[in-house]
């Protein structure tokens, strides 16, 4: 977190909690207890009895919103526990990760916010895997709840979260793992570049917990960013995130996720406005809520390499590889890859994880393990399995076992012994040590048949319709044609010359994914065909999983040709977009209606005229912003019980930021607008947007942002600035190894 390290905090190592002065007899003698679990101090904590380290703590708002500030004395805190391998997090990753590594032999100590073990598998309500492979200490976890089911005579078809969370509390506590529970990191302990440890918070004050390496298992990679790593907040584009869940319990025995609306994880106040809101949602007759806040998605920790969706589209081979991931492509929630927008909705698959995801860049002594990995927004959906997490936390403890033992660090380790190693667990297939791969490279004839191999009987979104228990394994043509970049553009313009029916519209949304303009005649016959109607389409296809919009990328053709467009950067198609604006006049219901996709059309439209910049298209997005459900979308304070005004929101803005694009006054007032929203995430993207276009880093005070706009204006007048961010795209297939 950038700019805001405090220096309250002096980390003494070798301080019992009987010394730190605070608390009941019963807790010192329970964390003095624990210090003594922890044996021989590490070089590191050793070294640190001459020089403390570093506390870093963030601080709310992060520099983009001012709070008063205040500076306080510094005050000790007490190291309670000096352990090998710490662990932030008893969800899917962390619990798994704890008693891995106490399983080796480590000094191993676990904290977490919540009174068990499990996260979103327990206490979050999601009590059944999805996709993922049930092997290895996965199915070792499974084994163990089913039995303890059975001891308790349970029959549900899902699994019992006490029955889990006794099995993993379990496991951990016979592996020997110090927990702390109802404990929250809320600080690092440093020493450089080094994480050292964590400072928890407890009820009987702040302590701290010493680490020769750690695994962030958080899920939202708390640990890291409290150590300095970079980060993206959801997506790269606009910090737009899959839905949250706060459980429900229909009965005393059964429960439900409940997943409605983003959240800021990283906001408190965020937070508290999600759990207000999540309580008033759902069934009128539930008979209660759960207590945590399960987020399918927050923050992406940068790691030394990113994963992309074209990655995984590519089936992508890496030389690191440490656990397979198997899932169809489950966004829910909006896009934002190109892919997806012009409906090519990924099958299942599996994929692989390179050891470097988890290396948070420029740190030392940490491992990142659970949906914070270095992913984008669109790689996410198909590595956040549960039970592939539960087997990414074992690899990630292996890992820092590994370090430890040889004195390295995370990043300095043997990487084929640990590759052998699970080789052998049944979380890489037999080979991958040894393995070599190898870059795929098109000569000319090869490029000319990649582009006769091109979709032509079947829609790009038919990929998707898979059952649970199949895995594509074959290329996929359209990918592969588009990854192999520039050099492929005369073989499609060619193609494109003397196809027709799907093939034409294929080959032509293929140019505009590459970025020309080749297909654009294609594209906007096909789409004002569509829409020459008297109304906006509907989606005919059948899309399994989907659920309210926006949700899996399933929209009316007509919306994707739209959005194929958009990547076209082409100014024929604002007479598309005007088209949509004229035949847009929503009903408040209407924006639930899957198969009428009303999100997409306007979101389409808008990413057309954001990458254009052409102020030729303020007259369609000017008369969209008229419809009065998609303007004064703003809330102030408070909580929303019905999540649809926010996926309103979501849309005023994306016509704010087309607006302010191609040089309107009211777009720019619409981002102003939102920089005092309640809702954390749209705030933090209207300032994201704001200090884009503007080139300014002024924080989030609209009257600093409206006494600039009046100056922008009376210097010259504010032009149009397109920005064409594309996401999740290769652009030259030939690097990468298979």
């Amino acid at each position: 977190w950038p700019g805001e390290v405090s220096g309250g905090a002096d980390v003494r190592p070798g301080d019992s909690a009987g010394e730190s002065g605070g608390g009941s007899a019963d807790a010192q003698d329970a964390l003095g207890a624990a210090h003594a679990l922890s044996g021989t101090e590490s070089a590191a904590s050793a070294a640190a009895g001459t020089a403390p380290w570093t506390v870093r703590i963030p601080a709310l708002g992060s520099g983009d919103t001012l709070y008063p500030m205040a500076d306080v004395p510094a005050s000790d805190v007490p190291v309670i526990a000096d352990v090998d391998v710490l662990v932030a997090g008893g969800g899917s990753s962390g619990a798994c990760a704890s008693f891995t590594a106490a399983g080796e032999g480590a000094r191993t100590a676990l904290i977490d916010l919540n009174p068990g073990l499990g996260g979103t598998g327990t206490f979050g309500g999601v009590d059944s895997y999805w996709f993922g492979r049930k092997a290895g200490y996965a199915a070792r976890i499974h084994d163990a709840v089913a039995a303890l089911q059975r001891e308790l005579r349970y029959k549900g078809h899902k699994w019992n979260i006490e029955a889990k969370m006794h099995a993993l509390l379990e496991e951990s506590a016979g592996s020997g793992v110090l927990l702390f529970l109802n404990a929250i990191a809320f600080g690092a302990v440093m020493e450089g570049s080094r994480l050292a440890g964590a400072v928890v918070a407890t009820r009987w004050g702040p302590a701290a917990i010493a680490a020769r390496a750690s695994v962030d298992a958080t899920g939202d990679g708390d640990l890291a960013a409290f150590a300095g790593a970079g980060y993206v907040y959801g997506s790269e584009r606009d910090h737009t995130v899959m839905w949250y869940s706060l459980a429900q319990y229909a009965a005393p025995d059964k429960i439900q996720n409940n997943f409605t609306s983003m959240v800021d994880v990283s906001n408190a106040l965020d937070y508290t406005r999600a759990i207000l809101a999540g309580r008033r949602r759902g069934a009128a007759d539930v008979h209660d809520h759960g207590t945590y806040v399960a987020t399918r998605e927050s923050r992406h920790v940068k790691g030394d390499v990113v994963m992309k969706l074209s990655d995984q589209l590519l089936h992508r081979r890496w030389p690191d590889a440490i656990n397979v991931h198997f899932s169809n492509h489950d966004v829910k929630g909006v896009s934002g890859a190109d892919w997806v927008n012009i409906g090519l909705i990924p099958p299942n698959l599996d994929i692989e994880i390179p050891y470097r995801m988890l290396l948070p860049e420029g740190l030392d002594g940490l491992l990142v393990a659970g949906k914070a990995v270095s992913a984008t927004h669109d790689a996410l959906p198909a590595i956040r399995m549960q039970a592939d997490l539960e087997n990414l936390g074992a690899a990630a403890a292996l890992a820092a076992v590994q370090a430890v033992r040889a004195g390295v660090q995370p990043r300095g380790i043997d990487l084929r012994p640990l590759q052998l190693r699970l080789e052998a667990e049944g979380l890489l297939p037999a080979g991958t040590a040894d393995r070599t791969l190898r870059p795929r490279a098109c000569d000319d004839a090869e490029l000319e048949r990649l582009v006769a191999s091109i979709e032509a009987e079947q829609p790009l979104y038919d990929y998707s319709n898979m059952r649970m228990n199949e895995v594509r394994t074959d290329p996929i043509p359209f990918v592969e044609i588009v990854s192999a970049g520039p050099r492929i553009v005369p073989f499609l313009e060619r193609a494109l010359s003397r196809a027709n029916g799907l093939r034409r519209i294929h080959l032509a949304q293929a140019l505009a994914m590459i970025g020309s303009n080749a297909g654009v005649p294609a594209l906007l016959e096909a789409v004002l065909r569509d829409l020459s109607g008297g109304t906006l389409p509907r989606r005919t296809a059948d899309i399994m999983y989907v659920q309210l919009p926006p949700d899996h990328g399933a929209m009316p053709d007509a919306a994707y040709l739209l959005y194929s467009l958009a990547q076209a950067k082409d100014a024929r198609s604002i007479e598309a977009w005007n088209r949509v604006a004229a035949l847009l006049d929503p009903a408040e219901d209407d924006f639930k209606d899957s198969l009428l996709g009303l999100y997409y059309y306007v979101d389409a439209v808008c990413q057309g005229a954001e990458r254009l910049g052409d102020p030729g298209a303020i007259p369609a997005l000017a008369a969209i912003r008229r419809v009065p459900l998609l303007r004064d979308q703003q809330s102030r304070h408070g909580y929303q019980p019905d999540y649809f005004p926010e996926r309103r929101a979501m849309l005023e803005l994306a016509i704010g930021r087309a607006l302010a694009a191609c040089g309107s006054r009211e777009g720019y007032e619409v981002l102003i607008g939102y920089l005092s929203d309640a809702r954390s995430l749209l705030a933090r993207q209207a300032l994201l947007l704001l200090r884009r276009l503007s080139g300014r880093t002024y924080p989030a005070e609209p009257a600093r942002w409206t006494a600039w706009l009046a100056e922008a204006e009376a210097g010259g007048g504010l032009t149009p600035r397109p920005y064409d961010l594309r996401l999740d795209v290769e652009t030259d297939s030939a690097r990468i190894l298979r």
